[in-house]
């Protein structure tokens, strides 16, 4: 019985660095989303959409060819949002 105890404990410790990066992704992607929101509430009457406001949220967009053998539109477009990332 104790032999099953040691053995438990041994994997529950090396779970622990596992966990902890885990614990620390979480704790960065949160800190994103309330910058990301921060930006968002200096903008939340958009009358229209200019240059600043654009650069503002999106970091990036990529456009690049489906596969041939799939249906529907020919490229597929990525738009990355400032401290979120890939959003469509």
């Amino acid at each position: 019985m104790s032999d099953s105890y040691t053995a438990e404990l041994y994997e529950l410790k090396a779970k622990i660095p596992e966990l902890q990066n885990q614990i620390n992704t979480i704790k960065t992607e949160e800190s994103n989303v309330d910058r990301f929101i921060a930006l968002a509430n200096k903008y939340i009457y958009i009358e229209e959409l200019t240059p600043e406001i654009l650069r503002t949220f999106v970091s990036k967009i990529t456009m690049h060819e489906n596969d041939k053998n799939t249906t529907g539109a020919k490229y597929e477009i990525d738009i990355f949002l400032t401290h979120i990332g890939k959003f469509w």
